[in-house]
């Protein structure tokens, strides 16, 4: 069974897709591409890898689980078990990246819809908009943020200062659309059995998660994330098995093969306004997906930090403009395309003008 569902893992279209480019521009043009393997970015590849390996341990202790049941019991309106539903998901996405934030918050919200008569499937479209807004304030929040944080090489705090602007504006508009779409009726829910709760586990990865924080900071993150993996190694080797490899070698492919492109197509770095790159990078994002159009405008502007809040913003939009996008209607199984770009497509447009505004004063 193990090896059937390694085999099923292996056809992710993404991972066919960038694995595809790869050996084409390999073939095409070898000496780029190896210039590109060089110079691809091993500490982020690393940190990627070890906050994966860290919140996947969070994940499965069932720590998260247990206080959200708790919490929902207290809830008796649609609008206010969306509210707390939006608020969970990014606030989690904040320190756990937007991709563990859905594994806790989509299997919990497909639980509440399971108890209630009517159809909210919306809620999964808004947790996922939600992860994309709340992922963006810090560098750790998913990969694009993390990577551009290794290019600046800035302090963690500085980061989420730079990210504050455009995340205030999108969480405000992000309640001003729960409040809109979702009535206040009274709704009752019956609460399922709550997981078996390991909090050891949870205090261990938790302590490990503000310890690599901290660390990433210095020269020493690789002793850290050694240390991590070693101890994981020994005493949680189930958690081990159980992270997404082909996610982590789908984000290596996107390294290597956006890193090559500029050079490859031969573009000159670009003298563009701040606003330009802003309004590019969402472009982009609709495109080829906000991770590739971070990497592929780092080597075409200095303006990162437009970059950054361009990429993230454009998180939201059409599906494929976020990883987090296809992963929250993936776990849902759910056959809500439509549902989903009524809501993030207008978010996107709106979000998009009101921090546009910024770069205009």
């Amino acid at each position: 069974m193990q090896h059937r569902a390694s085999l099923r893992t292996l056809k992710d279209p993404l991972f066919i897709v960038f694995l595809t480019m790869f050996l084409i521009l390999f073939i095409l043009f070898p000496w780029k591409m190896r210039n590109s393997i060089l110079s691809f970015p091993l500490h982020t590849f690393i940190a990627l890898f070890t906050l994966m390996l860290v919140t996947e341990g969070m994940k499965e202790s069932g720590y998260f689980s247990e206080i959200s049941l708790k919490i929902l019991k207290k809830f008796t309106s649609e609008r206010n078990m969306a509210l707390f539903l939006v608020t969970l998901s990014a606030g989690l996405s904040t320190f756990l990246t937007n991709d563990v934030a859905l594994f806790i918050t989509i299997p919990l919200t497909l639980a509440v819809l399971s108890q209630v008569r009517k159809d909210l499937s919306k809620l999964i479209v808004f947790n996922a908009i939600a992860v994309n807004v709340g992922s963006a304030l810090t560098p750790i929040g998913n990969p694009q943020n993390l990577y551009l944080w290794h290019q600046w090489g800035i302090p963690f705090w500085e980061f989420i200062y730079l990210m504050v602007p455009p995340v205030v504006i999108s969480l405000f508009l992000l309640f001003i659309f729960v409040f809109i779409s979702f009535p206040s009726g009274e709704m009752k829910i019956k609460i399922l059995s709550t997981s078996k709760v390991d909090r050891k586990k949870f205090l261990v990865f938790l302590l490990f998660l503000f310890l690599f924080i901290i660390i990433m900071q210095t020269n020493f993150e690789y002793c850290a994330s050694l240390i991590i993996l070693v101890t994981s190694l020994i005493f949680f080797q189930r958690i081990l098995k159980k992270v997404d490899y082909i996610l982590l070698l789908i984000f290596a492919l996107i390294f290597l093969d956006f890193d090559a492109l500029p050079m490859i197509l031969n573009l000159p770095a670009t003298s563009h306004s701040a606003s330009d790159v802003y309004v590019l990078s969402i472009l982009l994002s609709q495109v080829m997906s906000n991770v590739p159009a971070t990497v592929f405008l780092s080597h075409l502007t200095s303006h990162r930090v437009a970059l950054a809040w361009g990429a993230n913003i454009g998180g939201n939009g059409v599906l494929i403009a976020s990883l987090a996008n296809m992963l929250a209607l993936r776990l849902s199984r759910r056959k809500i395309l439509y549902e989903f770009h009524k809501y993030s497509v207008p978010f996107l447009v709106l979000t998009f003008l009101c921090v546009y505004l910024l770069f205009l004063l």
